[in-house]
């Protein structure tokens, strides 16, 4: 979803994300830059791959703020 600032964008996501878990699913709500951060420390203590096992076993997973800041050139 994109649009304006302050439209409910995060709260509607949440929303789905909390209807998903009510359903039985597993979802994840993750600030973008929050999850590059933590790919960052995935290679840095040689966690990566467990980490994206982690991911690849929710059913639902947000991303939030993405696009709205530009990412470091360290980044994944």
């Amino acid at each position: 979803m994109c649009s304006p600032r302050g439209v409910g964008k995060s709260h509607v996501a949440t929303a789905i994300a909390v209807g998903a878990i009510r359903a039985g699913r597993r979802a994840l709500v993750r600030s973008t830059f929050d999850l590059a951060a933590d790919f960052a420390q995935g290679d840095a203590t040689g966690a990566r791959r467990e980490f994206v096992q982690q991911l690849t076993r929710v059913d639902l997973l947000v991303l939030e703020d993405f696009g709205m800041m530009k990412l470091g050139s360290n980044a994944v």
